[in-house]
């Protein structure tokens, strides 16, 4: 979510427009993200074990005679700490969700689709026999959808290829490259960036998920945290981000899902060639596949 503009007045009534949604996509901000589980993390050690934190406190003042705001400002800097280090824990997590998913969809196109298809199609012949016909619509339906639909696919390999030559010929003044037909994989690759909107999601979703585990962590330095309402908020939210990073892994590794991402995002990159914009947006900084 975009923020407006807003209107400051400097040296006496000289007034100086700030974007602060310029602000917030900079790449550099997304970094504040990691103080939200560090945050998180001390100040539910510090609320359920005080005599912790204030041992570790008057241990550190007594070696280095630190003030309250010197004090405070280091906290926020172990803050930034801990929560980059779960932000890098969560990207594991999330770059073994998606060979997992290569993995149950590998096993779900080869042995459990055509098992339920099967089964489906037996439970199809019953309902033919007994005259059931709202059942038999269903499950016709229900098989014809675990098949594989080539026709589609292709359907959308063909929109791609019409927007990424597009995009060729309008932004990047290529027109010989949209009209040769080669490298195409390239070009798919290339051209997709992810949005704005699909990296701030990223971010944020990979910050919840550290904040679960956040209150993971949190439970062994302060026992007292384990009752139901704090494990049911910590579970939630590592939920969250396990949920986000699956869909992006659809998003990035079945076929159809992941061109039709791609057309989304050439399309919001033409969108940015009409409205004028001559430097592409930055938005991940990455590969999009």
């Amino acid at each position: 979510m975009s923020c407006p503009s807003t209107s400051l007045w400097v040296n006496y009534g000289r007034m100086v427009t700030v974007d602060i949604s310029r602000l917030l996509d900079a790449p550099v901000l997304s970094y504040l993200w990691a103080f939200m589980p560090g945050l998180f993390f001390e100040i539910s050690v510090y609320l359920a074990n005080p005599s912790l934190v204030g041992g570790i406190a008057s241990r550190a003042r007594a070696g280095f005679p630190l003030g309250y705001y010197s004090f405070l400002a280091v906290a926020v800097v172990l803050a930034f700490i801990a929560g980059n280090a779960l932000m890098w824990f969560v990207s594991f997590v999330n770059w073994l969700l998606g060979y997992i998913y290569i993995f149950m969809a590998a096993l779900w196109r080869t042995v459990l689709s055509q098992a339920l298809q099967k089964a489906l199609i037996r439970v199809q012949q019953w309902s033919i026999q007994r005259r059931i016909a709202p059942l038999t619509a269903f499950l016709g339906h229900a098989v014809s959808r675990l098949g594989p639909n080539p026709g589609f696919q292709s359907e959308v390999n063909g929109c791609l290829w019409k927007v990424c030559a597009s995009l060729l010929r309008t932004r990047y003044a290529m027109g010989e490259a949209a009209n040769s037909g080669e490298g195409w994989g390239v070009w798919y690759v290339v051209l997709a960036r992810p949005t704005e909107k699909e990296a701030r999601n990223a971010v944020g979703a990979a910050a919840t998920q550290a904040t679960g585990w956040a209150g993971v962590a949190a439970l062994y330095f302060a026992p007292s945290l384990r009752s139901g309402y704090y494990e049911a908020l910590s579970c939630s939210l590592i939920f969250l981000g396990v949920l986000q990073a699956w869909y992006a892994a659809k998003r990035l590794f079945d076929p159809e899902q992941c061109g039709l991402t791609r057309i989304r995002r050439v399309l919001a990159e033409l969108r940015g060639a009409s409205e004028g914009r001559t430097k592409p947006p930055d938005a991940a900084g990455g590969e999009s596949r």
